[in-house]
C-alpha cells in the first residue's frame, strides 16, 4: 500500500475511535457529575482507575459507568461499562454485567469474542467507593482497580 493511502487510514480509525471516546467521556462525565452530589449508595455511578495485565504487562487507565440492572435472588446485577486504554493511545469499551452479593462480592463473564479472547470470566469485591476484581480469559489474566472520581475542583 502507498505511504499516503496508509496515512488516511490510519488517520480515520483514529478519528472514529477518538469521536467513540468522546461520547464515552460525555456520558461519563454526566455521571460524575452526579455522583458529586449524591454520596453513592450502591455501585451505580462513574469510576475511574486502571487495569494491568499479569500476563504481558500491559496496563491503562479504566473507567467505567455502573447501572444498577435488578435482584436476583440475594445478589444484584450491575451492567458495567468499561472504557480502557491502553498503549497511551489506543481505547474501547464494552459492557459487561456483574453479580454482586450483599457482602460486596462480584462474579460475572462477558464474552468479548474469539479476536480478544474469548469469555472473560471476573472475580472480585465491591463497595460503593472501591472496586477491585480479577479477569481470565484464553490469552490474558489481570486486574481492574476503581475508585470514584474525585470531587471536581471548584
Amino acid at each position: 500500500m502507498p505511504p499516503r493511502l496508509n496515512l488516511l487510514i490510519l488517520t480515520l480509525t483514529a478519528c472514529v475511535l477518538s469521536s467513540c471516546s468522546l461520547g464515552y467521556q460525555s456520558d461519563w462525565n454526566k455521571a460524575a457529575a452526579r455522583d458529586a452530589h449524591h454520596p453513592p449508595k450502591d455501585l451505580t455511578g462513574a469510576w475511574e482507575g486502571r487495569w494491568y495485565s499479569r500476563k504481558n504487562g500491559h496496563h491503562g487507565k479504566l473507567k467505567a459507568i455502573v447501572s444498577r440492572v435488578e435482584e436476583q435472588g440475594k445478589n444484584t446485577a450491575y451492567d458495567f461499562r468499561y472504557h480502557a486504554t491502553w498503549a497511551r493511545v489506543l481505547s474501547g469499551g464494552y459492557t459487561a454485567r456483574h453479580l454482586v452479593d450483599r457482602r460486596g462480592k462480584v462474579t460475572g463473564h462477558q464474552d468479548l469474542g474469539a479476536l480478544v479472547g474469548g469469555v472473560y470470566h471476573y472475580d472480585g469485591k465491591a463497595s460503593p467507593t472501591e472496586f477491585r476484581a480479577t479477569y481470565r480469559c484464553n490469552i490474558d489474566n489481570g486486574v481492574f482497580e476503581l475508585q470514584r472520581p474525585a470531587p471536581p475542583k471548584r
